[in-house]
């Protein structure tokens, strides 16, 4: 096992979950296990239980576990970082238009060796993942799926005012959310250690405020995770923050989401099948196209001979019509000079 005084310069914090067990990725990687039942599953490194002087319950908390607790397992490293047991920043994707990949979680080291590769060309960068657009604004999102939690987030808007105003100024973080419909997800970045550091001078007294207020916030379900979600939005909007104030070079990178080989190979299947449904849809339109173009032309035809045969017809009817008007003329011409 290493200790804190031989860690290499980068350490990235890997938050996982008991009931997940995953685990077994070389450094600069370091697998935390957040606990939040009694099951203790064994190989981990580092487990944690919960965010120190906090009373919530370490589900509340989730990947903020890993990220406040883990600075104890970083020692020394320069660059350091958090991403999910499923969720890797694709940093050999420098395109940002697709935020999210999806791979097979028998990817999963392979992925994570390549990432471990990459982390010098990033040295002295902070990484993030590159935005979700809403089709509304960020808070109109998260009022829509965490209702319950929205008392949580004026409040976490309003510490997170407090905390860094000396530094941006007279801001309004909830007006932002209000506006903006861009979102930097699931609470993962990489960056200097002096980057981290500032997130969690700022982070950890909106944390414990929350803390102090969790009886106002869902106990159970998907809905008790809700410090998580709240977080989520405080650090996008810093990230915003950040990008105008210029100390921090910021970049924005995809995820990639790994999947269990089934999930992963029916998102292939079903998106295998969609290009079909397309093409084939696109066959029919052209083909609908050419039934179209040769309607038209059908339709120009017909009328041509229509003009055609009207002009026959007017022809026709000009001369029959000639010699009855050309009597009627001298009968006119005769009564006249009766």
């Amino acid at each position: 096992m290493d200790t804190l005084s031989n860690f290499d310069v980068n350490r990235i914090l890997i938050a996982c979950h008991a009931e997940t067990v995953l685990k077994g990725l070389d450094r600069p990687f370091i697998e935390v296990c957040n606990l939040t039942s009694k099951e203790i599953p064994s190989g981990f490194e580092y487990y944690l239980s919960g965010i120190s002087n906090l009373e919530s319950p370490n589900w509340v908390w989730s990947e903020l576990t890993t990220l406040v607790e883990g600075q104890k397992f970083l020692g020394d490293a320069t660059y350091v970082g958090l991403q999910h047991y499923r969720r890797f920043f694709a940093l050999d994707i420098e395109s940002s238009e697709n935020p999210v990949i999806k791979r097979s979680l028998l990817e999963r080291n392979i992925i994570a060796k390549k990432q471990a590769e990459y982390l010098e060309v990033f040295k002295n960068k902070v990484v993030v993942p590159a935005p979700e657009t809403f089709a509304i604004t960020v808070f109109a999102h998260f009022k829509k799926l965490h209702f319950d939690s929205l008392v949580g987030l004026e409040i976490a808007c309003a510490e997170f005012n407090r905390r860094v105003g000396s530094r941006f100024g007279n801001i309004n973080s909830l007006q932002s959310l209000k506006e903006t419909k861009k979102l930097h997800p699931y609470n993962m970045f990489l960056g200097p250690h002096d980057f981290y550091r500032e997130w969690l001078e700022i982070l950890i007294p909106i944390l414990s405020i929350l803390d102090e207020n969790r009886d106002l916030f869902p106990i159970e379900g998907y809905q008790s995770r809700w410090a998580g979600f709240i977080v989520e939005r405080i650090f996008s909007i810093y990230i915003d923050f950040c990008k105008q104030e210029g100390k921090w070079r910021i970049l924005e990178r995809p995820i990639y989401f790994l999947q269990n080989e089934l999930d992963y190979y029916q998102t292939q299947e079903a998106l295998e099948a969609t290009q079909e449904a397309l093409e084939a849809t696109q066959e029919a339109l052209e083909a609908t196209q050419e039934a179209l173009e040769a309607t038209q032309e059908a339709l120009e035809a017909t009328l041509n001979e229509s003009r055609e045969q009207i002009n026959v017809i007017h022809q026709s009817m000009s001369w029959k019509l000639s010699k009855p008007i050309r009597i009627l003329s001298r009968l006119r011409t005769y009564f006249k000079f009766r």
